[in-house]
Parts: structure tokens; C-alpha cells; sequence
């Protein structure tokens, strides 16, 4: 090759180098797209929530055809599902994953919230017993199962697991917020507020503990039911049931009193015997009917809660507005024998009679040192006594077991020989969990009547106590458990549970 020749060829051959560098970057490059667009379909998939669910299963789809022995895809393109209500594809996208792995416990998770959200309530617990086994250690399981368990009225399997939930993460404050609002659904409404009051603490911006603290409140004091509310709705003004119930509270407050209600202070001493003038001198005032049974339900509510001092007040008040009320007395003298105030329970007794001379017998109508009393001091009053029992049956029939353990364990002070107020309490107590309680009572109950005996095994030895359904609530299916109970408390919904 000539000088002149090998001048020209120089640039020539340069150019060349440079285009077959350029050529061999882009075949570098267009051989690296599908691995570069497979971890950006990855990371999608694992995005956890934060993006939009058809993304996140179309990355997780693509992320499969690459990696089809992945399980960990497959139970986050399920999670995608489900958040976009496709529960049937989210559990088929999860048995996928259990095939893969068998031991992936949040395949079994999620598949239990699958279930749980179509209403299968018994399926989900199976799914949330397995990755429990898996994982036993993961609080969110707990919580989830115990949801499932509540929805179908396992009230004390749901505390356990609520329990357990809270062990593991003491500051899970959902966690909190349904067991306070289990706590209420069972009557038990100091330990609600307990635990209310700690999920507030933990989690200040929820609306959620807040309204179900509204709820417990409403019947024991609307101001601060009101005051809960208010703080619901500032945090979520959105929400339209929050306002809803704010408007119904206000609408059924107890207007102010037309005039002074008598204070009823709670002494350390027995009250001392009220006294009342002749029936006819009793003045005719307007008519306060829908007050008055305002009045004593509240009362009634109040006492089932344990708030005794309030449904005296509000007894108290619906005697005013109603002098001629024979119920009003009646409760009020049964809620002043709880507090072991005899003398003025007595006295309201006899007022009750007076008024309803159908009574007689029906509440005790001695004062402490009349024939009547035992020799402990306790008032004994068997007629009374079956009264309770019989009020306590029909509450139960109604789902409220508060109000039965309390007309029950009332029952058993008048009458502490009756088998049937054991047997009955018994039953309560199953139905609230306490199944030590519930053998106890029924140990009684076989001491006291041997005849009992064959009922009492049936009563405790079981898993549950099942009840028949209100005349007018459905009959459940096998499947998914007792009817949920009447009650201000809302039952829990799937999509209160952790994702």
C-alpha cells in the first residue's frame, strides 16, 4: 500500500473502529432491555400498595412470565386482587404461590383475607391457623384471625387472639381499637374504654377509635359521646356516618329538665328511707311518656354497663316527670339493693306495689330487719329472684348477655339456693367466654338440683353456645356462625383488617 494510499485508508479505518464501537454499545444495550424491564416489573410488584392495583398486576404478570417459580409474586399480585375486590383471583394467585412454597406463611395470609373479605369466615380462619403454624410470631395473623373469629360472634376467641396480637406489638392501636370495641359488644365497658382510651394514645389521628368510644359513651353520657364524635369528624369530615350519628345523638338528648332533678349522691352509708305522700295528693302534671321511657331505658342501660349511681339518676328522673310510674320505682329499687342501700329500696318497693298492685312479690319489700332477711344480712327475696331469672332468659334470647349476668348475679343474692339462676348464669357465662365461670355456675346448679346435671354437661362441655335467632333476624348458616347481636357497637368489617 502507497503512503498516499495508506493516508486515505487511516480515517477510513478510524471511522470504521468508531461505527462497530457504536454498533457494539447498541447490541449491548438492546440485549440488556428485557433484564433492565424485568427489575423495573419487580420492584412494581413489591411496590406494596403504592400504586395503582391493575400496574402492579400487570408488572407482577410480566414478572412472572420471567420468573414463574417466584411464590412471592404471585401472593403480591393476589394482594393487587384483592384490593381491587377480585378475591376469586387473588385466592387462585395465592394456592399458586402454596404450591411453590408451602411453608409461605403470608401466602396463607393472604388468602385468608381473601376469604375473609367474600364473607367465608370459616375458610379464612383455616388460612390464618396455617400461617399462625408458618409464623407465629407475626401479629398481623393474630389480628386478622381474631376479625374472622369475631364476625361470627367467637367473642372470646377473638379476645384471645386480640390478646396475643397485643403481646406481639404492644403498639398496634388497631389492635386496641377492636378489642375495646369487642369489650363493649360482650357488656363489658370499662375494660372498652380502657382499651379505647390506649388506642387514642397510640394513634391520635384515627377517627375510627374515637367513634366506637362515641358509641360505648351514648347511653352512659351523651356530652362526651357528642365531644368523640366532633373529634371524628374533624379528622375524617368526609365520613358520612360519623355526622349521621351525631345527628341521631342530638336528635334523641335528653332535653334540659323542666325543673331540678333530685341529686343522688353515691354515700358510704345506706340511704336512708324515702318518704312519700298519699298517692291522691300527687299532682297531675303534663304528659312526659316519651321522656319518661327515654329515662329509663338509658337507666337501664346504664346499670347493665356497671354505671349504678347514673341509672339511680336517671330512675330518679323519670320519677319526676311521672309520680304514678311503677316501673320507675321498681328499677330504681333494684338498682338500690345492688348498691346495698336496702332501706330505700324497700321503700321504692312498696311505692312500686302501691302503684301496681300486680307487683306484689315481684321485688323485695323489706327493709333490713323485717322478716325476709337472712341472718347474714343479705335480703332474700325468691319471688324477686324468679322475676330476674326470667328477665335474664328473655335478654339472652336478645343477645345481651351483660344485662343477663347482671340480672343473674342479682337473682342469686335474693335467692342463693335457686338451681335455675345458676344454670342460666352458666349459660351466659359460655356465651361471654367465661368458661370457667360457666362450669362453676354449673357445678351449683347439679349441687343444688341434680336433675341439672345432664344440661350442665351439654352447657360447658361444647365449643359454643348457639342460640336461636330473633323472630326477626335470619336464621344463619352453618358457615358463617350466630347472627351478629343487636347492639350500638358495629359488628367489624373485613376492610378494617391489615393488608
Amino acid at each position: 500500500m502507497s503512503r498516499s494510499t495508506d493516508a486515505l485508508a487511516r480515517p477510513f479505518v478510524g471511522s470504521l473502529r468508531v461505527w462497530l464501537s457504536l454498533a457494539g454499545m447498541g447490541a449491548v444495550i438492546g440485549l440488556a432491555t428485557p433484564a433492565f424491564a424485568a427489575g423495573v416489573d419487580h420492584a412494581t410488584c413489591f411496590s406494596h400498595g403504592k400504586v395503582d392495583p391493575d400496574q402492579r398486576i400487570a408488572a407482577c404478570t410480566r414478572a412472572i412470565a420471567l420468573t414463574p417459580g417466584d411464590a412471592g409474586l404471585y401472593v403480591n399480585r393476589a394482594k393487587a386482587f384483592s384490593r381491587k375486590g377480585e378475591h376469586d383471583r387473588a385466592i387462585v394467585d395465592c394456592d399458586e404461590a402454596i404450591e411453590i412454597d408451602p411453608a409461605n406463611a403470608r401466602a396463607y395470609g393472604v388468602r385468608g383475607i381473601a376469604w375473609q373479605d367474600k364473607g367465608d369466615h370459616t375458610r379464612a380462619i383455616a388460612s390464618f391457623d396455617e400461617a399462625i403454624r408458618l409464623d407465629p410470631a407475626n401479629s398481623a395473623f393474630r389480628f386478622n384471625r381474631a376479625k374472622s373469629r369475631g364476625l361470627k360472634g367467637d367473642y372470646a376467641r377473638t379476645l384471645a387472639d386480640l390478646d396475643e396480637a397485643i403481646r406481639l406489638d404492644p403498639a398496634d392501636a388497631q389492635a386496641y381499637r377492636v378489642r375495646g370495641m369487642t369489650m363493649a359488644r360482650i357488656g363489658k365497658a370499662k375494660e372498652a374504654f380502657a382499651d379505647l382510651d390506649k388506642a387514642i394514645s397510640l394513634k391520635p389521628t384515627d377517627p375510627g377509635s374515637y367513634f366506637i368510644r362515641a358509641l360505648v359513651w351514648k347511653t352512659i353520657d351523651p356530652d362526651k359521646a357528642i365531644a368523640d364524635l366532633d373529634k371524628a369528624i374533624a379528622l375524617d369530615p368526609a365520613n358520612p356516618k360519623y355526622a349521621e350519628e351525631r345527628l341521631s345523638l342530638q336528635a334523641t338528648r335528653r332535653p334540659p329538665d323542666p325543673a331540678p332533678s333530685p341529686a343522688y349522691e353515691a354515700a358510704e352509708e345506706p340511704a336512708a328511707p324515702r318518704v312519700y305522700e298519699p298517692l291522691q295528693l300527687y299532682p297531675r302534671k303534663e304528659d312526659h311518656s316519651e321522656r319518661v321511657a327515654w329515662e329509663l331505658k338509658r337507666g337501664l342501660e346504664q346499670q347493665v354497663q356497671g354505671y349504678v349511681a347514673s341509672a339511680i339518676d336517671s330512675f330518679s328522673s323519670a320519677i319526676q316527670l311521672d309520680p304514678y310510674n311503677a316501673e320507675a320505682f321498681y328499677d330504681r329499687s333494684l338498682a338500690e339493693a345492688s348498691q346495698g342501700n336496702y332501706a330505700a329500696a324497700a321503700n321504692d318497693c312498696r311505692r312500686a306495689v302501691e302503684l301496681d298492685p300486680g307487683r306484689a312479690g315481684s321485688c323485695n319489700e323489706h327493709a333490713p330487719g323485717e322478716p325476709g332477711q337472712s341472718a347474714a344480712g343479705n335480703v332474700r327475696d325468691p319471688a324477686a329472684a324468679k322475676v330476674l331469672v326470667e328477665r335474664a332468659e328473655a335478654r339472652l334470647a336478645d343477645y345481651s348477655v351483660g344485662g343477663a349476668l347482671l340480672d343473674l348475679s342479682k337473682a342469686i343474692s335474693l335467692d342463693p339456693n335457686n338451681a335455675e339462676a345458676y344454670l342460666v348464669r352458666g349459660r351466659a357465662r359460655a356465651l361471654s367466654g367465661d368458661k370457667a365461670g360457666a362450669a362453676a355456675d354449673c357445678r351449683r346448679a347439679v349441687e343444688l338440683d341434680p336433675r341439672q346435671a345432664g344440661i350442665c354437661d351439654k352447657q360447658v362441655t361444647g365449643d359454643s353456645v348457639e342460640l336461636a335467632p330473633p323472630p326477626d333476624a335470619p336464621r344463619a348458616e352453618p358457615e358463617t356462625g350466630i347472627p351478629k347481636p343487636p347492639s350500638a357497637i358495629p359488628e367489624m368489617t373485613a376492610a378494617q383488617g391489615k393488608r
